[in-house]
């Protein structure tokens, strides 16, 4: 699915600023096997509230429905992201649209928070992320600013950078965690397209990467880095 930028008319959610090709606002929805394609934005964007937002919240379809910032996150597997213009993956409570003409009453919208899953016994659960592939984001295939997450069996290739694990900014867990496990990060292939283009490379990986691992939790198991 291909997403461009909404010119005209109303717009819901981030449309005007940064639009994306799935804009994922219940941590329990179920996403396999999708695919975006040349997003203007963002291909898969999760952000997430207490309680329903937009018309959602003035229809007053889900009353009394709050806690959702602690539900465990639904199967996520086997999606791709390609050719976007800023982030294949994005786990980030930011709402670019929030401060544009969205033609949605400002009242109708909760503040978006990052998503802390928890177990039955109150701990933090892992937000598992499995068989996802990246290549040719312009910015960042892989972003989180959230609890634990889990890359598992992945590919990620000639982008800008692989995995973002934002530790600055207005919304911050400082118990995060993160792990990859059985995946592979390309820096760039043959297949990279216009060598004019800023190539993608091991400082840029490493930028975010190690800038990460001085806060984070961070583990890499039967991972592999090729070609940066």
């Amino acid at each position: 699915m291909v997403t461009k930028q909404k010119t005209s008319g109303p717009r819901l959610g981030s449309d005007e600023q940064a639009p994306c090709t799935f804009w994922l606002t219940n941590p329990r929805i179920t996403l396999i096997n999708n695919v975006a394609a040349g997003s203007h934005h963002t291909g898969f964007w999760f952000l997430y509230s207490d309680e329903p937002n937009g018309l959602s919240f003035h229809h007053n379809l889900y009353p009394g429905l709050k806690g959702m910032i602690s539900w465990k996150m639904g199967t996520f597997s086997g999606n791709v992201a390609h050719s976007c213009g800023t982030a294949g993956f994005m786990f980030e409570p930011t709402n670019y649209g929030g401060d544009v003409e969205t033609g949605i009453d400002p009242s109708w919208i909760h503040p978006f928070l990052i998503h802390i899953p928890r177990e039955d016994d109150g701990s933090v659960a892992w937000i598992d992320c499995e068989a996802l592939t990246a290549y040719k984001i312009r910015q960042k295939a892989f972003w989180t600013r959230g609890a634990k997450y889990r890359i598992v069996s992945s590919f990620f290739a000639d982008n800008d950078s692989g995995i973002t694990l934002a530790t600055a900014g207005g919304h911050i867990y400082v118990n995060s965690m993160g792990l990859t496990e059985h995946t592979l990060f390309v820096g760039f292939t043959e297949n990279i397209g216009d060598w004019n283009t800023p190539l993608p490379g091991l400082f840029s990986f490493c930028y975010y990467l190690l800038f990460a691992l001085f806060i984070y939790s961070f583990s890499f198991i039967n991972s592999i880095l090729f070609s940066f």
